[in-house]
């Protein structure tokens, strides 16, 4: 009856925890499934820096294999993994960003998820009071891939999305919507085409003309979705901007998935603003938007 519980002791690691003992979570299913999150305890020790076994492991050039112990289940071959669905009370965690280092993820630098920020991928919970479990999440991994196999083939997927260059260690992808250059997030505005819902779809809302007026977003709801684009990022919700009917997002389309980046299909339209609102009736929802200097 009592749900989910804080640790007596740290799991897997205790980045950001500030020496009490907190529950981790996370709005990625990819960052929360790592297979990492799935090692015994000894194998955890082995793997922390500085302790002898992990210097032994090191020196041996051995590596740490995932255990076979929950939430993986393996049977005949083929794995299956789980992960808890959670609510969180608003303004009850603090959030960070990747933590996993160098050997579970080579650099924090290749965005771990297109649909979760690397900023944003953990959130620390010191209350147990303040989670809910609301759902198990199940998935079985292709047959024969081995957890490990499966983050492997993940980091290959998001090295090709941002454009990784293994010499330099950086990502190489433009960021260069509508012909502005990246700089300082402060100096770049996104806005929305504000021609009448009324006039004809792709030449009136869906255009990127400059013949229709354009609405600039206010500069902290700028500041989310220059952010979002500079993380390689689908999606960046905005929330209910002041005056507006509902809550809207930004879908940064062919910005994100495109085949040159390693996407099976190249999305078939540019940046939009749609409501993301329970309302799934989204075609006269959508509107163009454009990226300006300010």
């Amino acid at each position: 009856n009592q749900g989910l519980v804080r640790p007596k002791a740290a799991q897997h690691g205790a980045a950001g925890s500030k020496g009490k003992m907190v529950v981790y979570c996370s709005p990625s299913i990819e960052y929360s499934s790592h297979w990492v999150y799935t090692a015994t305890r000894q194998e955890l020790d082995a793997k922390s820096p500085g302790s002898p076994s992990r210097v032994a492991a090191v020196a041996s050039g051995s590596s740490i294999e995932a255990s076979l112990d929950l939430p993986v289940v393996c049977k005949d071959g083929s794995y299956a993994q789980y992960v808890f669905e959670v609510r969180v009370k608003p303004g009850s965690y603090r959030a960070q960003g990747n933590t996993l280092s160098d050997s579970l993820w080579e650099s924090w630098g290749i965005e771990y998820d297109p649909v979760v920020s690397s900023r944003n991928l953990e959130w620390i919970v010191e209350n147990e009071e303040d989670i809910v479990v609301t759902g198990v999440m199940l998935r079985a991994l292709p047959k024969g891939m081995h957890p490990k196999e499966f983050n492997a083939q993940r980091l290959e997927t998001m090295k090709a999305h941002v454009g990784w260059d293994e010499t330099e260690k950086v990502a190489t992808r433009p960021r260069g919507y509508c012909g502005v250059e990246p700089g300082a997030i402060s100096a770049v505005a996104w806005e929305w085409n504000a021609a009448p819902a009324e006039s004809d779809k792709f030449n009136g809302p869906l255009s990127y003309d400059d013949k229709w007026d354009w609405m600039r977003h206010p500069d902290e709801i700028n500041e989310i979705i220059e952010s979002a684009y500079l993380d390689y990022q689908r999606f960046a919700f905005i929330g209910r901007p002041e005056g507006a009917p509902g809550p809207y997002f930004i879908d940064f389309g062919s910005e994100c998935e495109d085949t040159t980046w390693g996407w099976p299909r190249t999305c078939g339209h540019g940046p939009q603003q749609r409501r993301a609102d329970s309302d799934q009736k989204q075609d006269w929802r959508m509107r163009a938007v454009r990226r300006v200097q300010q």
